[in-house]
């Protein structure tokens, strides 16, 4: 099956180095499916990631000359040099063109498949998944994009979006019925997903309960802090700003269930599920605070002692489970993602 992904799946990892990336790559190659991106997508992970260099390039720049200001015996690296857009530009487009070892790439070359006359007619008209406010027209040329491969594949496509608009509710999953009809109304067949994560599950051939037992053998006693470490930095986070602190004790955990995805024989993760508690102290009994509503997020991956950025920006966002439902995390077995943060340093600096 071939593949379409929205802008919001590149980002934050345009090098396409992270294991959800990985584990789509797999899929593809069992499959001999396709990483399919129209030209609207192509441009907006290009925009995105020159801005995106801009502002992190200028960050560490501040940085690095704020600590040398006040650093005495510390060796401080030397600035960055000047940033090269139309290389890094050049280095993205050919990432997108050749993604992975035997992965195929299909780079939709013009804005040919959008008809600009229906983009009008859905933003006059509010039709989705333009908004109530005749907005997210962009969303309207992705979906475009999307039926009009479709049709001319003529076999069933994948398309992986974050976006909302193209759900009933932000908290839903599944396609909006609206999308739905009208693709039963195209004649095609599109499976829609909310992350790279839940489209591999769903699209696993195999799949098998994980044991307590399993978990005893596999999981190793490193994992099983970061776990805890995971589930008291989500915790932390929630709670601010309130006058609750953590107690000094250790949480506990529970495994609850777990399920083992294998692509392949050679490409397999597992999902596993824990509920937890954790004493917590109250600094100051006077003021008086509500727990936000929870928050319902795709699992979070722990990649060999590290996390993704994006997770810990999110979890400060309060957007990721909190405490008042079980945590989904999922459990990695890949190469060390060198772009990632370890729990450890986070909880530190916390």
């Amino acid at each position: 099956m071939d593949v379409i992904l929205d802008t919001n799946q590149y980002w934050p990892d345009p090098k396409m180095e992270r294991p959800g990336f990985q584990l789509l790559f797999d899929y593809l190659r069992v499959t001999g499916g396709s990483l399919v991106v129209p030209r609207i997508v192509r441009d907006e992970v290009l925009a995105k990631c020159r801005v995106e260099l801009e502002a992190e390039h200028s960050r560490t720049v501040t940085s690095l000359r704020e600590l040398r200001k006040r650093a005495f015996k510390l060796d401080v690296p030397k600035d960055p040099s000047d940033l090269d857009h139309p290389e890094e530009l050049r280095l993205l487009e050919e990432k997108l063109k050749a993604p992975g070892a035997g992965v195929n790439s299909v780079v939709l070359p013009d804005y040919s498949d959008i008809d600009i006359g229906e983009v009008a007619k859905r933003g006059i008209q509010r039709i989705k998944p333009a908004n109530r406010n005749g907005e997210e027209l962009r969303d309207v040329m992705v979906w475009l994009s999307v039926i009009s491969y479709a049709k001319k594949r003529r076999d069933m496509v994948g398309f992986i979006s974050g976006d909302t608009g193209f759900r009933p509710a932000p908290k839903d999953e599944q396609l909006d019925p609206a999308l739905k009809d009208e693709l039963a109304r195209e004649g095609v067949e599109v499976i829609f997903a909310i992350s790279i994560d839940e489209f591999v599950k769903d699209q696993s051939p195999a799949r098998k309960p994980v044991t307590a037992e399993w978990v005893a053998e596999h999981l190793k006693p490193e994992q099983i802090e970061q776990i805890k470490d995971l589930f008291k930095y989500g915790i932390v986070n929630l709670l601010q700003p309130s006058p609750v602190r953590p107690s000094g004790t250790e949480p506990v955990l529970l495994f609850k269930s777990g399920t083992l995805y294998e692509l392949s024989a050679e490409s397999q993760f597992v999902q596993l599920e824990y509920e937890g508690s954790w004493a917590l102290a109250v600094g100051d009994p006077e003021r008086v605070f509500e727990l936000p509503e929870p928050y319902t997020s795709p699992p979070l991956s722990i990649t060999a002692g590290q996390i993704p950025p994006s997770f810990l920006e999110g979890v400060k966002r309060g957007s990721y489970e909190s405490v008042a439902r079980p945590a989904t995390i999922s459990l990695w077995q890949p190469p060390v993602n060198p772009r990632g943060k370890a729990l450890s340093a986070a909880l530190a600096t916390s």
